[in-house]
């Protein structure tokens, strides 16, 4: 794989991973919220936990592929120099 092709890809991974967890997260967790409001009763704490639980889990995803977008782009950047004798 070309570096350039390292580079551009990190940084859209770089970018784009976690703005689309945040997204994803924030959807999630309205829906949640709405899902819960529709039944007009108290919901379980055991319930609420379990669903905003699949909501981070968005967040932790967007992390991860900023981090191998990071990666990605560090990897593409370094120039190799050869020693010298």
């Amino acid at each position: 794989m070309k570096k350039k092709h390292l580079i551009i890809s990190g940084s859209i991974m770089l970018i784009l991973g976690p703005f689309l967890g945040l997204l994803i997260y924030v959807e999630a967790l309205k829906w949640s919220f709405d899902r819960f409001a529709e039944t007009g009763t108290a919901v379980p704490i055991g319930l609420m936990a379990t669903s905003i639980n699949h909501c981070i889990l968005w967040t932790i995803a967007g992390a991860v592929v900023g981090l191998i977008g990071l990666t990605l782009l560090i990897v593409g950047l370094v120039k190799k120099n050869p020693a010298k004798p």
